[in-house]
């Protein structure tokens, strides 16, 4: 388990391995419980869902046979994870409360706040933001009364998550601002997994009161609303350019008041002048690949420029705001190699 949370992925699943074959020859179900657990969990974090989902089915069939909560209880939030990662919010929620159910009914606070956490982030994935806090509030009060450091910063960075999507940016910044500062002291893996995550949603915060910022600077030096929503565009894609990028597509529509006309902007790319029909059955069987093959012209800037024709203020007065945005310290800065792992691992 420590080499997991030190992301010593290959020496953890080796010793989980080792785990199950000791376990299996002297029939030691709690120890096979708790090592498929680890090897499922291993593989979640490595990018391996189904092969995850098979250990975890495994750990906790052997733990509920066996009458081992804590290993039942612990499958079922890693579960509950992989679940939210990949959008299916309702079995999220179901295999969350479940392991929350049965560390409850154990007395394992532990597992309970654990799983307790994955079911308040499923729901507020699902939209169900009272349920979720309460789940987020009543954990944070828990692991606050029992000095759980590890665990106090993540609900910290949840509920600040919550209030950010409800708008609440003076909570959800101070929440997340208490999360990176009790984060930042551990050098270890979860500490950066942490800091990262607050990091990101105070950027996030940070960005909604800044993209309106650098849009109001725009109107006030003679812009209209139209260069006002190019400079926020292009300021997303240097804030927010795992998400939004220049190189990308931009569909756009614009409605003006002053003629009562909406206008469409596709915003969207083409095939490159060299493709066909005839390419992708010669080279990939009719398939179209990963890659820059299946990357079509990018369509962005000439959506920007499309909706510049709009505008009143200069062009370098409505392209102003990225520049000044690229000077700022952005999350995940110095660590890109972390940074697949880290965006799977995000709560929203």
């Amino acid at each position: 388990m420590a080499l997991m949370w030190e992301e010593d992925f290959e020496a953890a699943l080796a010793h989980a391995n080792q785990a199950i074959t000791i376990g299996t020859q002297i029939d030691a179900p709690k120890v096979l419980a708790g090592a498929y657990g680890i090897s499922g969990s291993v593989q979640a974090v490595s990018g391996n869902l189904d092969g995850a989902r098979k250990e975890l089915e495994k750990s906790v069939a052997i733990a509920r046979s066996a009458g081992s909560a804590a290993h039942e209880s612990v499958a079922l939030y890693m579960s509950g994870n992989i679940e939210n990662w990949q959008g299916h919010y309702d079995k999220a929620v179901d295999l969350a409360s479940t392991g929350a159910r049965v560390a409850s009914d154990n007395q394992l606070a532990a597992a309970f706040l654990r799983c307790n956490y994955a079911h308040a982030i499923a729901l507020t994935n699902k939209g169900a933001y009272d349920q979720a806090l309460a789940l987020f509030t009543d954990g944070l009060q828990i692991t606050e009364k029992l000095g759980d450091v590890a665990f106090i910063p993540r609900y910290q960075n949840g509920l600040g998550w919550l209030c950010m999507e409800c708008q609440d940016f003076d909570r959800g910044l101070d929440l997340n601002r208490r999360s990176a500062e009790i984060t930042r002291g551990g050098k270890h893996a979860v500490g950066v997994e942490m800091t990262a995550f607050a990091e990101i949603n105070i950027a996030d915060i940070l960005l909604a009161r800044g993209d309106s910022g650098a849009a109001f600077e725009v109107l006030e030096a003679g812009g209209n609303a139209v260069d006002a929503g190019v400079a926020a565009g292009l300021a997303l894609g240097v804030l927010e350019s795992a998400q939004v990028s220049v190189a990308g597509v931009a569909p756009m529509m614009i409605y003006l008041a002053d003629s009562r006309e909406v206008i469409t902007i596709s915003g969207l790319g083409t095939w490159p002048k060299a493709a066909s029909c005839a390419y992708f059955q010669d080279k990939h069987g009719g398939a179209i690949p990963k890659g820059v093959e299946r990357t079509v012209v990018p369509a962005a800037p000439d959506a920007w420029i499309t909706r510049r024709s709009r505008g009143t203020a200069p062009c370098a007065s409505a392209m102003s705001p990225p520049p000044t945005c690229a000077a700022w310290p952005m999350p995940l800065a110095g660590e890109p190699e972390r940074a697949p792992w880290i965006i799977r691992m995000l709560p929203g």
